[in-house]
């Protein structure tokens, strides 16, 4: 997995283009192909983020749990 990050995926956006068909407008594969790709960035930006948020959230909660109070075991 590639680490993606949002400007990359707006960079991808910007650059952009599709081929042309002679005559019909674009061609359909490659908005597909086009399209696909952006669906990769995605996704691996949301891994990314998704595995950051997921570990900031296992510090905060040790960090809490590390400032309750120890309860005396008898």
């Amino acid at each position: 997995m590639a680490a993606v990050t949002l400007e990359d995926v707006k960079n991808r956006l910007k650059k952009m283009r599709f081929r042309h068909r002679l005559f019909g407008g674009v061609d359909e594969d490659d908005v597909w192909k086009q399209i696909a790709l952006l669906d990769q960035d995605y996704q691996n930006l949301y891994r990314i983020l998704h595995m950051r948020y997921k570990k900031l959230l296992a510090q905060s909660v040790q960090k809490a749990e590390n400032q309750l109070p120890k309860k005396h075991e008898a």
